[in-house]
């Protein structure tokens, strides 16, 4: 994750900010000091004592699960059936899902427009 370069929330910040806590500083002085929340502060207090210097590093946003998913089986048929030059639509009434989540699986196969489905002969211009 980039940071703005003046950002006082880095993973350095957050160490001294809790390092004054721990020292005895009042958490909300500490916010007041680091122009944050009280609630921020008393987080990254909760997050370094129960996970150390690691839980003051950087976490990704992106879910560790999503069980609203297309299921991998439904996928592979979506890709089957594109493959035998199915539009679109006609894949999501096979199917039972929405145009729209039919063409997201396309998109991520690469395969949302009929024409990625043919084989370029390899061009020697050369030798």
């Amino acid at each position: 994750m980039k940071l703005h370069a003046n950002a006082v929330l880095d993973p350095r910040g957050r160490g001294e900010m809790v390092r004054r806590v721990l020292e005895g500083q009042a958490a909300s002085e500490v916010a007041e000091a680091f122009r944050v929340s009280e609630r921020t502060v008393r987080k990254w207090l909760a997050r370094y004592r129960a996970e150390g210097t690691h839980g003051l590093q950087d976490r990704p946003s992106r879910p560790h699960h999503m069980p609203s998913a297309t299921p991998e089986g439904i996928r592979m048929r979506i890709e089957e059936l594109r493959r035998q030059r199915w539009t679109g639509l006609r894949i999501a009434a096979q199917v039972g899902l929405s145009p729209a989540t039919v063409h997201r699986v396309l998109q991520r196969l690469g395969l949302e427009r009929l024409h990625k489905l043919d084989v370029h002969p390899v061009v020697r211009r050369h030798g």
